[in-house]
């Protein structure tokens, strides 16, 4: 991930490409991977549970990586923009999305000026983002080792006889014969 902190305006798009290859390849492992710590520690009858509370904070994190991406790059295009440029833009606009379309249809120097501050600011996002992932390894190193549970749930992959064979003795018991379904 630092190594979009390197981002300018001048940068090659294939470099970009290959530090995006780079970090989806590391960002797809952790994706990855991220369930079977929540789920380790686990009974294997609490799998639901314990993915449903990891699909909340994993979407919960999204959300608020989302916003603290969108606060940085709004507030520092506001203040890297070119002032001349920047008061066509009514307060309250999300510049990112305003200011890009406009890029190709400036003239220079305002165009290498705001190519320039696009790129700070981006090169700011990427600078807090990795504060975020190196705060996460380092939280990372106080986990303890948790062995995989080894037990096995009766009930968690029943064949079809078998759900035939439970759903008739539950509705038997409950007064209801199979040959009423």
């Amino acid at each position: 991930m630092s190594l979009f902190t390197t981002v300018t305006a001048d940068i090659p798009t294939g470099v970009m490409i290959g530090f995006s290859v780079i970090l989806g390849c590391g960002i797809g492992v952790v994706y990855a991977i991220a369930q079977f710590p929540v789920q380790a520690p686990q009974p294997v009858t609490e799998n639901a549970r314990s993915m449903a509370l990891f699909g909340f904070v994993h979407s919960f994190a999204s959300i608020w990586g989302i916003a603290m991406g969108d606060a940085i790059i709004q507030n520092e295009l506001s203040r890297r923009l070119p002032p001349a440029f920047l008061v066509q833009f009514p307060g309250g606009v999300p510049l990112a999305y305003a200011v890009i379309p406009q890029i190709g249809k400036l003239e220079e120097p305002l165009a290498g000026q705001v190519r320039a501050a696009f790129g700070a600011a981006v090169a700011v996002l990427w600078k807090a983002l990795t504060d975020v992932a190196r705060a996460g390894f380092i939280a990372s190193l106080f986990m303890c080792e948790i062995p995989m549970p080894t037990t096995i749930d009766d009930n968690w992959d029943l064949s079809d006889d078998k759900k035939r064979s439970l759903v008739a003795q539950d509705t038997a018991g409950a007064g209801i014969g199979a040959a009423e379904r």
